[in-house]
């Protein structure tokens, strides 16, 4: 992590320096007295001046409330989750339904207390918490979904946590799931209705008696952590068919199926993670977890280990936060002295 000191002045230089020329920011904040572009992502998707390729940052505290269609190719960036970066506004949320409609759009370190919709081909959800107690966390919306990538996201829903239109259904098909952190808490499947998914890296946690697994066919399934504390041999449920599925760390006593894996009879989240810290930062592997040096590349299985390691908070990459504020005392010509710590997620 990244830390330097600015000045006021100097941050306001560092953001002119970074503007891509080609592409437009806008802020969005529900607070009308903040001064942002928009009001909600509704707003600025109807505004003539919003292209392709621009980036629409939520505003700390910004509280989305109704529901959100993605019409256009742009990013949409909050700010994280459950870190205690000086966020003195709160986090960027939407309450409502979120629907990605739009080919090649990306949202990042936003809260969705709802279900995130992928509605169009090659969206990326990243660094984001998703959070539903009704219904799933990320779900198909019509035809041609196909490419979806879903990374470095905390996601806990009532039903399936990430679920797509069938195992025979080329509309939700190649899609990649990697480094998240998917907790199932309620009623159905972690994973299921998909198509050559890619899924990896991840940790899978069930405290309902259903599967983790189901309705999968001809997908890649490595180097994950998967424990079902409720029933530690439901893992795999009905129609997975033809998948790669190997190099997992597993709570499970039956392993004659799939013997590519790693199993402990055991449904302790102890047994490999260090269950200290809060919030996702207990997710990291303890001294002597089974997930460590297994994956298939050496290096560690679930959502800390190889590929895109997952980042605390969903800080997004590269937007600069303040960490701390020394406010001086007044000078003789009556100006305040202020010096920022501001702090750059860089990875």
């Amino acid at each position: 992590m990244k830390q330097i000191l600015y000045k006021t002045i100097a941050i306001t230089a560092m953001f002119a320096v970074v503007v891509n020329m080609s592409a437009k920011s806008w802020r969005v904040n529900s607070n009308t007295t903040r001064g942002a572009n928009f009001a909600d992502i509704n707003a600025a998707m109807s505004s003539e001046e919003v292209q392709d390729g621009d980036t629409l940052y939520l505003d700390p505290g910004c509280n989305l409330t109704s529901e959100q269609r993605v019409t256009k190719r742009v990013t949409i960036i909050g700010n994280g989750f459950f870190h205690d970066k000086q966020q003195p506004y709160g986090f960027a949320t939407i309450s409502r339904p979120t629907y990605l409609q739009a080919a090649g759009c990306k949202i990042e370190g936003v809260i969705i207390l709802n279900t995130c919709f992928v509605a169009a081909d090659n969206v990326t959800i990243e660094r984001c918490k998703i959070d539903n107690n009704n219904y799933s966390g990320i779900y198909y919306s019509g035809n041609n979904c196909k490419y979806a990538t879903i990374r470095n996201c905390y996601i806990s829903a009532y039903s399936a946590e990430i679920d797509g239109q069938g195992i025979d259904n080329m509309n939700t098909a190649y899609w990649t799931i990697e480094n998240n952190i998917i907790l199932g808490y309620a009623y159905s499947v972690c994973i299921c209705n998909l198509y050559s998914a890619t899924i990896r890296n991840n940790y899978f946690y069930m405290s309902h008696s259903d599967n983790v697994f189901a309705y999968l066919r001809n997908c890649t399934i490595t180097d994950n952590i998967v424990i079902n504390v409720n029933n530690k041999n439901n893992i795999i449920g009905n129609n997975f068919i033809d998948n790669t599925f190997h190099h997992n760390v597993i709570s499970s006593a039956e392993n004659s199926t799939y013997p590519q894996n790693k199993y402990f009879d055991s449904n302790d989240q102890a047994a490999v993670f260090t269950m200290t810290g809060n919030n996702d930062l207990q997710y990291q592997l303890c001294e002597g977890s089974p997930a460590k040096g297994y994956a298939t590349d050496g290096g560690d299985c679930g959502p800390y280990g190889s590929g895109y390691t997952y980042v605390p908070g969903g800080l997004p990459y590269g937007k600069p936060y303040y960490t701390d504020a020394t406010i001086g005392s007044v000078a003789h010509d009556g100006k305040v002295n202020v010096t920022l710590k501001i702090s750059v997620q860089d990875e």
